[in-house]
């Protein structure tokens, strides 16, 4: 039996979740997880919140408060809103679990460091003299040196999510203070890629790729890869402890590849895990595509004795608009989870945000047209459905065979749900198909068919597909995407 470990991108405690967090990964962590059930198979997602980042910092500093008692708030909220969306998880790290994230850090630090995959050399780092003091990741902003975006900061550009040095950062400023930073002498850490060219073409040849991802590792494979700088200077994080190395901790991204490590261990100590049949499966944000498809596996490679399973498919999302314009919550452009639950409930707010995911480019949120939008509606109908007995009114088209379309439907929804070929919108369409065929004047049998599609395929709806359940007695059986349909006359 195929074992899944669906790993989307760790939260942010730096806030609450916004619906452009669960457009964007979390709603396809959730739908694979669930899929793979659906299927007999066994999944887990694992997910643990972000602690070390320097944007928890930023906001602890704003409130004035221990940036440990903000990091431990948001991190709560951020639990409340996964549990409002209806996301599940089966492993989530906290800040109590930084002393195995640490010592599996320091055991790949060791290990590339021993291989020469890590050296330390002086270079040039971004400080503000206002301040006095050291300025890396979301501490310095500026402009992007691969696009000219002004979304970037440390090491990361929102826009292009290709990999700079933070010495390169165009027009940078000081996140703090907000005055110009300036150049000075530092020596420190680097991981050095392009070394591992061969390594990595091979790697990410026999994987599954998503065609953006592919398009992205393409992109870098294109280029000598870089030295990533993988320590700082002040701020939090673990110390390097590196006598040639004062002072200094390890960069909040190098600890991705540790953190799952410890999540893998975490999960394989509460379940049959068997590596050999197990799949990795990564789902993240295009700003994050340097550190998950590069940066990840690479610090992976000093931990092979964890028996870990490198990821054998990544796919990524595009960000989200609120009305045009990205989120942000230091302005509040945001609509909250629960917000959005509040107006039409989880599940509505699930099939929407699935069918609006920006998987091949970014997409738009307004609230006018999630109130108008065919998924709400599709929601609305089912759920009255299971409620009063009602058959909700179909799409009828004689131009086409219902039988046929069944088919169709259940096929495309269990192939979007499957890790090679994830497509959150093609199987929220196939959800709106089987709303319509639910009405379809083609008999009880045809409209037994599609509940049973309904109930075990529409993972996207988990609560209404158990009320349509509930309501009309329909067993829960494994999906794979046969429609097993009976033929039966018009109605």
């Amino acid at each position: 039996m195929t074992q899944h470990l669906i790993v989307p991108s760790n939260p942010t405690p730096n806030g609450d979740l916004h619906i452009g967090h669960i457009a964007g990964p979390y709603i396809g962590a959730d739908a694979l997880r669930r899929a793979a059930i659906a299927r007999g198979e066994v999944a887990a997602v694992l997910l643990g919140t972000a602690w070390q980042q320097t944007h928890v910092l930023l906001a602890a500093r704003r409130q004035g408060r221990d940036v440990l008692a903000v990091a431990s708030e948001f991190a709560a909220q951020i639990e409340e809103s996964f549990a409002a969306a209806d996301i599940g998880y089966d492993v989530m790290l906290r800040h109590e679990d930084m002393p195995s994230i640490e010592q599996m850090t320091r055991r790949a630090w060791s290990t590339l460091r021993e291989l020469g995959m890590i050296v330390v050399r002086d270079s040039v780092a971004h400080y503000c003299s206002p301040c006095r003091a050291w300025r890396f990741q979301g501490l310095v902003a500026g402009r992007c040196p691969r696009c000219g975006s002004s979304d970037a900061y440390g090491i990361d550009c929102e826009q292009c999510g290709l990999y700079h040095d933070d010495a390169e950062l165009l027009d940078a400023v000081c996140a703090v203070c907000h005055e110009p930073t300036e150049l000075r002498p530092l020596r420190r850490a680097f991981l050095e890629l392009e070394p591992q060219r061969a390594w990595f073409e091979q790697y990410l040849g026999s994987i599954t790729l998503g065609d953006p991802v592919r398009e992205y590792a393409e992109s870098v494979l294109s280029e000598a890869l870089p030295s990533v700088a993988v320590t700082v200077l002040g701020g939090p994080g673990i110390p390097a402890l590196d006598e040639e190395l004062p002072g200094q901790t390890i960069y909040p991204a190098f600890e991705l590849a540790p953190r799952y490590v410890v999540m893998t261990a975490r999960h394989r100590a509460g379940s049959a895990y068997e590596p050999a049949r197990t799949r990795t499966t990564m789902v993240f944000g295009v700003d994050n595509a340097f550190e998950r498809v590069f940066l990840f596996p690479a610090v992976l490679r000093g931990l092979t004795e964890t028996h870990a399973p490198f990821p054998d498919v990544m796919h990524l999302t595009y960000f989200y608009m609120l009305d045009g314009a990205k989120f942000s919550t230091s302005r509040r452009h945001i609509v909250g989870v629960a917000e959005l639950v509040g107006v039409a409930g989880a599940d509505a707010a699930r099939l929407y945000l699935a069918a609006n995911r920006p998987e091949r480019s970014p997409t738009n949120f307004t609230r006018s047209a999630f109130e108008k939008s065919a998924e709400v509606s599709a929601v609305r109908r089912l759920r009255a459905w299971a409620d009063t007995g009602e058959v909700p009114p179909g799409d009828e088209d004689s131009s086409r065979d219902p039988c046929i379309e069944l088919e169709h439907a259940a096929s495309e929804l269990a192939d979007a749900l499957r890790p090679e070929s994830l497509s959150c919108q093609n199987a929220a369409r196939a959800v709106l198909t089987l709303t319509g065929l639910a009405g379809a004047s083609h008999g009880d049998r045809f409209r037994d068919a599609v509940l049973k599609v309904l109930v075990n395929g529409a993972v996207l709806v988990p609560d209404t597909a158990a009320r349509l359940a509930s309501a009309f007695a329909v067993p829960r059986t494994r999906f794979d995407g046969a429609a097993q349909r009976t033929s039966g006359g018009r109605g």
